[in-house]
């Protein structure tokens, strides 16, 4: 059986019906929450109490099907890990390949 949320009666408390952008009179405001999609603010421009993921998720969908900086700064943080794992990767091999020389020659001199 599947269960809403949260009581009706509870949403309404927890919502506000700003229908002007969310100033000082706004419940949600007053309250010390942000807005939601739950309030009737939500849909309009003029609010003004809302957090920083919900501008961000806004901003995501605005862009369509082009990624989103955030996605070229991981793609490009990605890349330079696996750059500097290369590299000492390469720096682990010379230096076994230098050990390897070094115990041969060590062997030839015995």
């Amino acid at each position: 059986m599947e269960r809403d949320a949260a009581p009706e009666s509870l949403l309404k408390i927890i919502s506000c019906n700003c229908k002007k952008g969310c100033k000082n009179a706004c419940g949600c405001r007053k309250a010390g929450l942000i807005c939601s999609s739950l309030c009737t603010c939500f849909l309009g421009e003029a609010c003004g109490n809302v957090s920083d993921i919900n501008l961000l998720e806004e901003s995501i969908e605005d862009e369509d099907d082009t990624p989103s900086s955030i996605n070229n700064f991981i793609y490009e943080d990605i890349e330079d890990l696996y750059l500097q794992l290369n590299e000492e990767d390469k720096e682990q091999q010379t230096e076994l390949e230098i050990s390897d020389l070094v115990r041969q020659k060590g062997k030839k001199f015995k």
